[in-house]
C-alpha cells in the first residue's frame, strides 16, 4: 500500500491541490520548468507562449489553485465530493479579470463531467488529468518517488469513476453504504479493490450523483427537468414532470429515486422557505386516494413541516437498472404529465 493510499486522502480536495501546487512550483525539482510549461499547455489545450512559472498558489480569492507564468494565467478548481455552486465560477471570473493579466485559462476538475453552465471553464476530468501527468518526463531525484507515489494514488481515483459508471452492477456497496461510518467499513468484505477503494474513500455519495446524473441523460432530460440531491449520505434525484402556478405559489410534480425507492412528489418548488400549511387539501386528497405504481405496495408520506407531500414503493437498486426500468421511469413520467398533471391543476383551482 503507497502512503497515499494508507492516509486515505482520495476526498480531501485540498491535499490534492496542495500536490498539484508543489509539482509545479520551483520547490519541486521531479521535473524540469520546461516540461512544466508543456504539461500546462497539454491540460489547457492551448499554447502558453510562456518561459516560465513565476509563482504558484492555492486558495487565493478562495480559487483552489493559480499558476502564473511571465504571460499567462492557469487557474483550476479542484472538485471530488462536491460540485459547483452559487455562482461560484462566474465569481472567480471576475476575480481572474482583476489580476491584470489578459491571457487567463481557467480548468474545471472533476470526477465525472458536470453541467457546469459556464463555458469559459474547460472541464478535465480526474482520469483525464492522471493520464497527461503520467505523461511527464521525471527526474531521478527524491521529488519524482515521492510524486510517483501519489500519482499511482491519483490516478486509482480517476480510474474509479470511469470504471463505476462502465459498470454500476460491479458496485453494490456504493449504492448501499453511503450512510455507513468509516470504521463501520472496515469490517465489510467488498467484491473487488475498487469498490473498497471508493468505499473507505467516502466517495458513494458523489459516485451515487454521477449515477444519477447518467440517469437524466439517458432519459433525455435537461438540466432544468431535475435536481440531484443527497441526504443522510444516500443521493437522490427529483425528475420533474410538471410544474403549476397557484396562489402566486409554484409548485412541481415529478419523481423522486433514492436507494431502493421510488416517489410520486408534489412540493413547493421553494422549498425550504415553505410551510406545510402551503400545501393544498385538494392535492392530499388526490394522493391519499389514487394508486401511482402498479401492482406495488404503496405508502403515504406525508408532510412534517415543509410544502411536500408523496407516495412511495419499493423500487430497484442503481446496479440493478435496466432498459426495463428506465422504460418503467419513462412511462411514469409521461403519466404524470398527461393524466395526473390536469387532475391537480384543477385541485389547485
Amino acid at each position: 500500500m503507497s502512503f497515499f493510499s494508507s492516509i486515505s486522502i482520495a476526498s480531501q480536495e485540498r491535499i490534492h491541490s496542495q500536490v498539484f501546487s508543489w509539482f509545479f512550483s520551483s520547490q519541486c525539482s521531479a521535473i524540469n520548468e520546461e516540461d512544466k510549461i508543456s504539461l500546462l499547455e497539454k491540460i489547457v489545450g492551448h499554447s502558453l507562449n510562456s518561459s516560465k512559472i513565476t509563482s504558484v498558489t492555492t486558495e487565493e480569492d478562495n480559487i483552489d489553485i493559480i499558476i502564473y507564468t511571465d504571460k499567462a494565467i492557469v487557474a483550476f478548481e479542484n472538485k471530488i465530493k462536491s460540485t459547483t455552486h452559487s455562482n461560484q465560477l462566474t465569481k472567480y471570473d471576475q476575480i481572474l479579470t482583476q489580476k491584470g493579466i489578459p491571457n487567463i485559462y481557467k480548468i474545471y476538475l472533476s470526477l465525472f463531467d458536470e453541467d457546469i453552465d459556464n463555458p469559459n471553464w474547460k472541464i478535465v476530468t480526474h482520469r483525464e488529468m492522471a493520464t497527461t501527468l503520467n505523461e511527464a518526463k521525471l527526474n531521478d531525484c527524491g521529488d519524482s518517488i515521492i510524486f510517483k507515489d501519489y500519482l499511482g494514488f491519483y490516478s486509482l481515483l480517476g480510474e474509479s469513476a470511469w470504471s463505476f459508471l462502465e459498470g454500476p452492477n460491479n458496485f453494490k456497496r456504493v449504492f448501499r453504504d453511503g450512510s455507513l461510518k468509516k470504521h463501520e467499513k472496515l469490517h465489510v468484505t467488498y467484491c473487488s479493490p475498487m469498490e473498497k477503494f471508493i468505499c473507505i474513500n467516502q466517495l458513494e455519495t458523489i459516485f451515487q450523483k454521477m449515477f444519477y446524473k447518467n440517469v437524466a441523460q439517458k432519459l433525455g432530460l435537461s438540466p432544468e427537468d431535475y435536481l440531484i440531491e443527497e441526504t443522510r449520505g444516500n443521493a437522490l434525484i427529483n425528475l420533474y414532470a410538471q410544474e403549476f402556478e397557484a396562489g402566486g405559489i409554484s409548485y412541481q410534480l415529478g419523481i423522486q429515486l433514492q436507494r431502493n425507492s421510488i416517489k410520486i412528489i408534489f412540493q413547493n418548488k421553494s422549498y425550504s422557505k415553505s410551510t406545510s400549511k402551503n400545501l393544498p387539501d385538494g392535492v392530499t386528497f388526490y394522493f391519499k386516494t389514487t394508486s401511482f405504481f402498479k401492482g406495488k405496495k404503496e405508502s403515504l408520506n406525508l408532510p412534517r413541516s415543509k410544502c411536500y407531500l408523496s407516495k412511495s414503493a419499493s423500487f430497484f437498486w442503481g446496479y440493478e437498472f435496466d432498459d426495463t426500468h428506465f422504460s418503467e421511469i419513462k412511462e411514469l413520467l409521461l403519466t404524470l404529465k398527461s393524466e395526473v398533471a390536469p387532475l391537480l391543476k384543477n385541485a389547485l383551482s
